[in-house]
């Protein structure tokens, strides 16, 4: 899934790993 629809996605680009799932549905 693509992660640009938060300006955190920027963040997340280094690590596409856990951590996007974690973001993910945090801001979900």
């Amino acid at each position: 899934f693509k992660m640009k629809r938060r300006k955190g996605y920027q963040r997340t680009q280094g690590h596409r790993q856990p951590y996007t799932k974690i973001q993910v549905d945090s801001i979900s």
